[in-house]
């Protein structure tokens, strides 16, 4: 009995090993090339159907190349609208030695390539990777050319892409859609451009993007780059942007930022921040690092419902944590600003290039702003600069709520009911009584001139709501101070 046993055994053995050496994948080394098909093909670990554009590929579909093409080198070239179906695991690896020279046309080098839109579905992990050691090729992961072109990660995309190129990962001139699965994208190169590049509009909603970019050149740069507008829907994204220089940013566009519905989006291990036109965040959790700024908003930025914690880390003499122009509104949250530099502040106001004033609002919030300079500056032309604070605010280091201007006559407008101030191993702590919200009267106050360092005009005030609290102060007693700290 025994011995039937073994027998059988070994005869399992040999058959699993004859059955593994026959239908194993044998590698590609040719580029697919799609882009004119019209019937069904197939081939070592992928197949083509012309009726649905779709093409998969199998688990354990494995590409190497090696040799560059005579013009563009390719590893996958799909025709317009098609869709790529990740069944398993997928390996894609482009790595040629090409050339181009100064004044010859371009040449890419990519992983998959389409014309103006590709969408990618699937279960599996798409592992993508383009590198070419000679120079002047445009190379990256997975590239979707045209005026038009769209590059979208189907909600149906339960799956993992890791996509690494010298110039980008991933990129689409019109668009780019990430709404499902999880999306890890790198460069390698000094000059790259970008992990995540569209030249207009990225959209995450759903997912998961981390993104890594080492970048050491002289042009402005990102991590994640949508010129037109960036979205972030219910999503997790991290960035991380490597830039001794501090002309890239993690997260950019020249529009609008929009960060919403439980997005969490940390860039705080990076030498980069934020950056748009305009930022929006509600209902979600940012934090931001950066050398020159935590976040920039040059036009205006509204925080609602949220967390966010930026910071200025490389005590550059001018860097702000919050660096905004126009209207910063803060409603029912939570914002640290911190800032190192020599005359830097934790939020930093000014009037923006439209000539829009300068304004803060906090409303039903807690604000931390430290700076070495000042905790908050407003930095307008205008002779009057209206500040609604409703809120906790907390003024650390600097000690000042500090108004920059040429003229004699800016003041600060508070509409509040009650300011209290401590004095606390050297910070000014300024706690606005949020019962100040139905009291419609402003207190105005002269701020000291440019360069002026004392702390005279918020003693001023804090002097005169002393006097006609102090009964109420002394009756309640600190306990009621702990609190609102």
């Amino acid at each position: 009995m025994k011995r039937k046993i073994i027998m059988s055994i070994g005869f399992i053995v040999v058959w699993a090993c004859f059955t593994i050496s026959v239908f194993a994948l044998s590698t590609v080394t040719t580029p697919i090339n799609l882009s004119s098909a019209i019937s069904d093909q197939s081939g070592d670990g992928w197949e083509w159907s012309q009726s649905t554009k779709t093409l998969i590929l199998k688990d354990g579909f494995d590409m190497k190349i090696t040799a560059a093409g005579e013009h563009d080198t390719v590893g996958i070239l799909l025709p317009e609208d098609a869709i790529v179906d990740v069944k398993g695991q997928a390996d894609i690896s482009i790595d040629v030695n090409k050339t181009i020279e100064e004044g010859q046309p371009k040449e890419d080098v990519l992983g998959i390539s389409s014309n103006n839109k590709l969408n990618i579905t699937g279960t599996g992990t798409l592992n993508v990777t383009a590198t070419n050691s000679g120079s002047g090729a445009v190379t990256g992961a997975v590239g979707v050319e045209g005026n038009d072109g769209r590059l979208t990660v189907s909600k149906d995309f339960t799956g993992e892409m890791n996509l690494i190129g010298d110039l980008f990962g991933m990129t689409a001139n019109s668009k780019i859609e990430i709404q499902g699965g999880r999306v890890f994208a790198k460069t390698t190169a000094e000059d790259s451009i970008s992990p995540i590049w569209s030249n207009g509009h990225i959209e995450f909603k759903d997912c998961d993007v981390e993104v890594s970019h080492k970048y050491s050149g002289g042009e402005m740069t990102a991590a994640i780059m949508g010129y037109s507008g960036l979205v972030i829907d219910n999503s997790s994204v991290k960035a991380y942007c490597e830039d001794p220089n501090g002309n890239a940013s993690a997260l950019q566009t020249n529009e609008t930022m929009t960060i919403q519905n439980k997005s969490v989006v940390n860039v705080f291990d990076s030498d980069c921040g934020i950056q748009g036109k305009y930022v929006f965040v509600s209902d979600s959790k940012v934090l931001a690092n950066g050398n020159l700024y935590g976040i920039k908003c040059v036009q205006g930025c509204s925080i609602t419902n949220s967390t966010v914690e930026a910071s200025e880390k490389s005590g550059y003499i001018t860097a702000n944590a919050i660096n905004c122009g126009g209207q910063l509104d803060i409603r029912g949250s939570v914002v640290k600003a911190k800032a190192n530099g020599e005359m830097s502040a934790g939020i930093f106001v000014s009037d923006d290039s439209s000539a829009n004033p300068a304004k803060l609002i906090v409303s039903d919030s807690r604000v931390e702003a430290s700076g070495t300079h000042a905790g908050i500056v407003l930095y307008t032309d205008e002779k009057t600069i209206p500040v609604t604070l409703n809120s906790d605010l907390k003024v650390i280091k600097g000690g000042k709520l500090y108004s920059l201007d040429t003229g004699d006559d800016t003041k600060w407008m508070y509409n509040t009911k009650q300011i209290m101030t401590e004095e606390e191993n050297g910070s000014l702590y300024v706690l606005i009584d949020k019962a100040g919200q139905s009291d419609n009267t402003h207190t105005s106050l002269n701020t000291p001139d440019t360069g002026d360092n004392s702390n005279i005009a918020i003693y001023a005030v804090a002097l005169g709501v002393a006097v006609i609290s102090l009964v109420a102060m002394v009756v309640k007693g600190r306990r009621r101070n702990k609190n609102l700290i």
